[in-house]
């Protein structure tokens, strides 16, 4: 199995410097420390689906689940 690399985000979105990302549309949270190509983090930002969120945490309290490829679970 290939192992999945790191990508270079180019569009900014609603992001402010926060590390966490959600995906409102798949209800899925992103870690930008750990961005891996699978996250489709510039195409996420680019439609404008990126919710900006300062901890795993809250995002878990919104009810989004992680993302498999950067955080690597399905906690809800």
């Amino acid at each position: 199995m290939e192992q999945a690399r790191s990508v270079l985000i180019t569009h900014r979105g609603h992001m402010n410097g926060e590390r966490y990302l959600i995906d409102n549309s798949k209800k899925e949270v992103h870690d930008l420390f750990n961005v891996k190509t699978n996250c489709q983090i510039n195409d996420i930002m680019k439609h404008g689906d990126d919710l900006p969120c300062k901890s795993l945490q809250k995002a878990h309290k919104e009810g989004v689940h992680d993302c498999i490829w950067c955080i690597g679970g399905t906690k809800k």
